[in-house]
Order: C-alpha cells, then structure tokens, then sequence
C-alpha cells in the first residue's frame, strides 16, 4: 500500500467485505469505512450496492477527517448518497 510505503498520505479505496480496515489494520495505519452514503461511489464499479462504500486509508486520523469534509456531500449520479452536514465531519 502506497500510504503504508509513505508514498501517499492519503488514499481512497472501495470496501464491501473488509477492503479497506483489514489490509489498513495488516500495515498500520488508519482505514475509514464511513457510513452508508456518505462518499458518493459515482464511478466506481460496483460489486454489490447494498455493501459497497468507498473509504480511506491515512498514516493519520486527522488527515482522513480533512479528507472526509471535503468528500462527504450530495451527488445527483449516486442515489444511494445521503446528505451528512459539514459540522459532523469538520476535524
């Protein structure tokens, strides 16, 4: 894994059976798999709708906060993406 490696702080991933806490948990660092709809998977592949969220993986929780505030949000191409206000996800 490139954050793992130190080469990225930061990464996304795709989880629907343990993608992104296991293999973060395997190379010590931080995996988040936020709730259902709160990053829109627009583009993404998808295996199986109902599991499917897209995730992230940091050598620091802070950065995935950072991260997730300006990710989260509404997304007309994804239907499945429920609205969690900015004040939730502000680190």
């Amino acid at each position: 894994m490139a954050v793992a490696a130190g080469i990225v702080p930061l990464a996304l991933g795709t989880q629907t059976q343990g993608s992104v806490i296991r293999p973060a948990a395997y190379c010590g660092i931080d995996g988040f798999k936020p709730t259902y709809g709160a990053i829109a998977r627009t583009g993404v592949l998808p295996l199986a709708w109902s599991l499917d969220h897209a995730g992230m993986f940091a050598t620091r929780v802070a950065d995935i906060a950072y991260a997730l505030a300006l990710v989260t949000g509404a997304d007309a191409a994804d239907p499945h993406v429920s609205h969690v206000p900015s004040s939730v996800c502000r680190p």
